[in-house]
């Protein structure tokens, strides 16, 4: 489908986010079998989480993929690309200049307004500038994947999880942390097929994106979840509170 943009970005918007998509523009996602969702490391170097999800929210498959080749292949084969949802979480661009840029965009994904002349002043006048917050990898594998006809989003996992409640005292790397991530996901998602063994946290990741993925065919729009268009676009998913 081909959407046509607004010329106006209004303040309240992400600088990647251009117009809020129009509910009758929707995808038709209502026969849609498999739901795919995958925690996007920022380079191919590094293992992603990927989980696919059946319509009842059955665990099909939960596991680690390093490729965008992998990844694909593993989406073709599920079948008909027009029956399949996929969730890609924006990763973190590697380009930033440290760690407190990296956090910055981490816990303010929707925040990246700058002032270059009033250094260490962000937020000093409105100017909104583009900034390098994702990956350039999550384009590439949302255009590969729209380009197979499978419907495909992106979100912000770390703004999903606030919004599904799965809230945890521990920093998710760590076994604490993936045990607590795995039992609220159990909790808060009510996936079907989940097991006693702990998941990788990436995995558990993926497997908040394949619930937001069903989202977009069993959800309430505006009630459950808002799409957005990027400048180039491509579908930004934002969810909303209520979990079913």
């Amino acid at each position: 489908m081909s959407y046509s943009l607004p010329s106006s970005n209004p303040d309240y918007l992400s600088p990647y986010i251009h117009a809020e998509l129009p509910r009758e523009d929707y995808p038709d996602t209502a026969n849609s079998q498999w739901f795919v969702g995958i925690d996007l490391a920022p380079n191919k170097k590094l293992e992603s989480g990927f989980v696919v999800l059946d319509k009842h929210k059955k665990l099909f498959q939960a596991d680690k993929v390093i490729s965008d080749r992998q990844i694909l292949r593993i989406v073709e084969a599920l079948g008909n690309p027009q029956q399949t949802v996929v969730a890609i979480d924006c990763p973190k661009s590697l380009s930033l200049p440290n760690k407190f840029a990296q956090e910055r965009v981490r816990m303010y994904p929707n925040q990246l307004k700058q002032a270059p002349e009033t250094e260490g002043r962000p937020y000093a006048h409105k100017e909104i500038l583009r900034t390098d917050r994702c990956s350039d990898r999550a384009w590439e594998l949302f255009d590969n994947l729209t380009a197979m006809g499978v419907t495909t989003i992106l979100y912000f996992n770390v703004i999903a999880k606030q919004q599904y409640g799965i809230k945890i005292p521990f920093r998710t790397r760590s076994p604490q942390g993936c045990r607590a991530l795995q039992a609220a996901v159990q909790e808060k998602l009510q996936l079907d097929g989940m097991v006693n063994n702990i998941f990788p946290s990436a995995v558990l990741d993926a497997m908040v994106a394949a619930y937001s993925a069903w989202i977009l065919a069993y959800g309430q729009p505006v009630k459950d979840y808002q799409l957005f268009l990027d400048e180039a676009q491509r579908l930004l998913f934002e969810p909303g509170q209520q979990v079913r």
